[in-house]
């Protein structure tokens, strides 16, 4: 039991609704990999302390979303509803626990370091306490100077008036601690992140992050010939997305050499010529939107963007539910 319980952040939901969040993540997460229009500014950096600044100085990777400006997207709850729609009754009432607190959630940022395994999730917005156990099982309670959190040896969570931070609990605690200016909060400090997260107008967006591709990162990498090129020459990665009126992702890969620029976009217009004769999405009407993704190589940078139109969001959402359904039904 014990292991179970050290095993991540969302464990009392049931296993089909923990892959539905695993594939959320997922698309968030590769739609971002993508600049576009968008969203609010600096909210993320208003209230008592910026949001970005309780993270760590040796955070890699950082991801943005404005919530309220999610919100005023006209597909939010096109997809809220999609959702809900596929889920049975116990994993609806697990989602609307979820919606309930994005509810309440104005600006999130995530910020990860893959190769230690570690993680936060900070929110801002107006809680309750209670608000906590939203997203984390009550496994236990531990004591941080005057805070009480719950969660477990390795995550752990805390909801306050204005900020919710759950996550490892290492990364809890210093975040707890910059909130309160125990610690200094300068937020990220990596080499090439101001000039990185300003290329992807992080926290400027509905969506947006940045990936630093440091030593520790390049060397977990496969041993292709795409994965040598990053360990040789990759510098960073940063990308937003605009949902407003239609949905607009740009992406950019910022490389130290132009041939391994040359090497990812080789791949990657391989990947999608493939895609694009693939029979099943084909028959699920898919294969056409591939078409809309440009791949631009300029120097040292690798460009891409998509962007559908409202029409062609909508007729994508209109097949969302029953693609979803599917495919939950073989996990």
């Amino acid at each position: 039991m014990q292991a179970r319980r050290e095993a991540g952040i969302f464990l009392a939901m049931s296993p089909r609704f923990r892959t539905l969040v695993l594939v959320s993540l997922g698309l968030l997460v590769t739609s971002v990999a993508s600049c576009g229009g968008g969203g609010g500014a600096t909210e993320a950096e208003s209230g008592p302390v910026g949001l970005v600044r309780l993270l760590d100085a040796d955070i890699p990777v950082v991801g943005q979303v404005d919530m309220d400006g999610l919100r005023q997207s006209p597909y939010y709850p096109l997809v809220r509803d999609a959702l809900l729609a596929t889920l049975n009754e116990r994993e609806q009432s697990e989602l609307r626990n979820v919606l309930t607190l994005l509810d309440r959630t104005d600006h999130i940022v995530v910020g990860t370091n893959p190769v230690a395994d570690v993680g936060v999730f900070l929110l801002r917005g107006s809680f309750e306490a209670s608000d906590i156990e939203r997203v984390n099982p009550r496994d236990g309670q531990y004591p941080h100077r005057q805070y009480t959190l719950r969660g477990s040896e390795r995550v752990r969570g805390i909801a306050t008036p204005d900020t919710l931070i759950l996550g490892s609990t290492e990364l809890v605690h210093r975040a707890l601690d910059r909130l309160d200016g125990v610690l200094p909060a300068t937020g990220p400090t990596l080499a090439g992140f101001p000039e990185a997260a300003g290329r992807a107008r992080l926290g400027e967006a509905d969506l947006s992050a940045v990936v630093l591709l440091t030593d520790e990162l390049r060397r977990g990498l496969g041993t292709g010939d795409v994965e040598q090129a990053l360990q040789e020459s990759g510098l960073s990665v940063g990308a937003s997305l605009d949902a407003r009126n239609g949905i607009r992702i740009s992406a950019f890969f910022t490389a130290s050499t132009e041939g391994a620029v040359g090497v990812l976009a080789q791949a990657l217009r391989g990947g999608l010529a493939e895609a694009q004769s693939d029979m099943t999405l084909s028959m699920l009407g898919l294969s056409v939107l591939l078409q809309q993704i440009e791949i631009t190589e300029r120097g040292t940078d690798l460009l891409v963007d998509f962007h559908l139109d409202d029409q062609q969001v909508r007729d994508v959402l209109d097949r969302f539910g029953p693609l979803l359904q599917a495919f939950l039904g073989l996990t």
